[in-house]
């Protein structure tokens, strides 16, 4: 057997919780090396050497592959594992499936993504003392309100986003709604999208994502 796939990164964010979960779904849980960026441990040489952006996660398997990106290390880990184990369906096999879940694992990273990172952004502000981008917050709000319907119609076809299988797409969409689902702007998207938040309790429901 091989050895877990170290991640070094913080384990409370949420790029290094979409990682830490899918190895939990494939059964395969990754090795994690805390990485305090509150010290600083971040832009030290040694991280600099694996992440020379000064940011986490970075990842090693073996001593011959070293690198970053937390989707990019959660396709990694599913895809290794899934080479000899046909019981890991997180990436589908056949093309036309697969065209489906690159199409919305694009719309993640360049759609929804980064307006759920505002308000992440601002959550973490005001839980740190500081002042709210009022500005900011509007116009994400509004954007996920704008594109919100898309999204809402896949998840009222299926069960999950690329499908009606759970998979790679539902991994990377959550983590940053997970830390603001509480907030004002994310429950009245909820409420405005039924679908999506019946869809983000059955995934948040997972015992692998509990775990």
């Amino acid at each position: 057997m091989s050895s877990p796939l170290k991640v070094f990164g913080n384990p409370g964010s949420t790029c290094t919780l979409r990682i830490v979960w899918a190895g939990h779904e494939i059964g395969h849980p990754v090795d994690i090396i805390s990485v305090d960026i509150s010290k600083g441990e971040n832009k030290t040489p040694e991280h600099l050497k694996r992440q020379p952006f000064g940011k986490v996660p970075a990842a090693q398997d073996g001593d011959d592959l070293v690198f970053y990106e937390s989707r990019a290390i959660t396709r990694y880990l599913i895809e290794k594992h899934a080479a000899t184990d046909s019981t890991i369906q997180l990436i589908p096999s056949a093309i036309k499936d697969r065209a489906i879940m690159e199409q919305w694992l694009s719309l993640e990273a360049t759609s929804y993504s980064p307006e759920i990172y505002v308000l992440l952004r601002n959550w973490f502000t005001v839980k740190f003392g500081g002042q709210p981008d009022t500005n900011a917050l509007s116009i994400a709000a509004a954007n996920l309100k704008r594109d919100g319907h898309v999204l809402n119609d896949q998840l009222g076809k299926h069960l999950y986003i690329a499908g009606d299988t759970f998979g790679l797409v539902d991994i990377d969409f959550v983590p940053a709604l997970w830390y603001i689902r509480d907030t004002d702007e994310v429950k009245q998207w909820f409420n405005d999208h039924p679908n999506i938040a019946a869809w983000f309790k059955r995934v948040t429901d997972r015992p692998a994502f509990q775990t």
